[in-house]
C-alpha cells in the first residue's frame, strides 16, 4: 500500500487499484502531518477496514481535518 501525499494524495495498492483524493491544503504541509495521517489510517485499520479503504478514507479525513484547522484559525501558517 502506498499513500503518497502531495497537492492531491494518491492511494496504490499492489493490485493496482488507484485512488486520488482531491483535497489539499498548505495547512498540512508541516512537519509532524505525515505521523498524524498515519494514525488516522493505523486507527481505521485497527476497527477492521482494509489497508485500501483505511488509506483512502483516512487520507480524506486527514485533508478534511487540514481544511477545518485553517478555516478556523484564519490562515493556513499557524496549523
Amino acid at each position: 500500500m502506498v499513500v503518497l501525499k502531495g497537492a492531491f494524495t494518491v492511494v496504490a495498492d499492489p493490485s493496482g487499484r488507484l485512488a486520488i483524493i482531491p483535497v489539499a491544503t498548505p495547512a498540512l504541509a508541516r512537519a509532524g502531518t505525515g505521523d498524524v495521517l498515519a494514525g488516522i489510517i493505523t486507527g481505521l485499520r485497527a476497527q477492521g477496514m482494509s489497508a485500501f479503504d483505511a488509506a483512502i478514507a483516512g487520507a480524506w479525513l486527514h485533508g478534511q481535518a487540514g481544511l477545518l484547522a485553517a478555516h478556523t484559525m484564519g490562515n493556513t501558517a499557524s496549523v
